[in-house]
């Protein structure tokens, strides 16, 4: 059994999902996916990952290690990331995924526990809040410490890493057969949400800053003013999510607007929906803008998410434009509007999660 422990700050979100993905894609008799992570969030993945044998060890608290001048409570979390790894011993692998230096670090402590292969994967898309001095920390650990340096995007890789590191991009893969559409599957599911007769707008994300709810919410409110049939259905958790269910009660939004929920089965969510809407601020990649794509939906994002992410029926809208622009622009695009499966189109794209698995594979065992 090969054991490959992973270090994130939560199973929650976009890394959550990708690393969940690999797991249920990889031959998990051979091997073995543990997890380090840094919230109390039970993630919808939990009882999976623990169904397909991995671990999950909670390492710290991120709101403690995420606060300025925390030095004490990093060195904590480093401590205790070295006795998990050193307790549950025997990883061939050691991979963090979380943002910045602390992925460097991370790989340090990796080192002295005895890990041979060491790997920071970038899914960041901003490095304003890396100043010089740590960059330059941060890549002298990566030369010391870390074997494999990997970033979802380009654009990910330049944010944690800057120009100097030399990183590898890995492609975030979905499962193409999944998300493809399936009209049967629409039709039975819009029946059991109760929403036949509703033109449906969708968001799937984290409640969190950067995913930007507050825009979209002011984005469905005009496109409502239009089409009175609309709802805005917004699937995820997080901790913004009672601030912007006060705000769409503020926006008498209350009959217009439903909050899912965190769910396993989100492939049939996006069936559902007639229109996929992505303004985050930023992404390092942004996975959902493919799994929305692969379903056939159109799609309008926002100038945050990167041109690796957007393959077929996608509309790039700036954030610098009004949320008056981005529903003027979405009624537009809409007219006459074919939906049809694309997940040939993804595949052949290389975004196949059996591709993903088998470049994993290759850079993590050498397989």
């Amino acid at each position: 059994m090969i054991k490959i422990f992973h270090c994130l700050s939560s199973l929650e979100g976009g890394i959550g999902n990708v690393t969940t993905n690999w797991y249920r894609n990889i031959n998990t008799e051979d091997i073995q996916f543990d997890f380090g992570i840094n919230n109390n969030i039970k993630s919808v993945f939990y009882e999976e990952i623990k169904k397909y044998g991995g671990n999950i060890y909670k390492i710290a608290n991120l709101e403690e290690i995420e606060k300025p001048f925390s030095f004490i409570a990093k060195t904590k979390y480093l401590i205790n990331l070295y006795k998990t790894l050193k307790k549950h011993g025997n990883y061939k692998v050691f991979c963090s995924h979380n943002n910045q230096t602390l992925g460097s670090f991370d790989c340090m402590v990796a080192f002295l526990a005895g890990i041979k292969k060491r790997i920071t994967i970038s899914h960041v898309s901003t490095n304003s809040k890396l100043n010089k001095i740590k960059l330059l920390i941060s890549n002298i650990l990566i030369f010391l410490f870390v074997t494999d340096v990997l970033a979802v995007s380009r654009n990910a890789g330049l944010a944690q890493y800057g120009k100097i590191i030399k990183f590898k991009t890995i492609k975030n893969g979905i499962n193409t057969e999944k998300f493809s559409y399936n009209e049967n599957i629409r039709n039975q599911y819009r029946t059991s949400l109760k929403l036949n007769n509703k033109f449906i707008i969708g968001y799937t994300a984290m409640f969190e800053r950067n995913k930007n709810h507050k825009f979209i919410l002011q984005i469905f409110k005009i496109f409502h003013e239009y089409n009175k049939d609309s709802m805005l259905l917004l699937v995820g958790d997080g901790p913004l999510k009672k601030e912007i269910e006060q705000d769409v009660k503020k926006l008498n939004l209350t009959n217009n607007v439903i909050f899912t929920g965190q769910q396993n089965n989100i492939n049939k969510y996006y069936q559902a929906m007639d229109v996929f809407v992505f303004p985050s601020l930023n992404e390092g990649f942004g996975i959902v803008a493919l799994e929305a794509q692969c379903c056939g939906l159109p799609c309008f994002v926002s100038d945050g998410i990167p041109n690796e992410a957007i393959i077929c029926n996608t509309t790039k809208i700036s954030l610098i434009k009004s949320p008056q622009e981005w529903a003027t622009i979405i009624r537009e695009k809409i007219k006459n509007f074919k939906r049809e499966n694309c997940s040939e189109i993804l595949k052949k794209s290389g975004f196949d999660i059996k591709d993903t698995v088998n470049q994993i594979k290759q850079i993590f065992l050498g397989l």
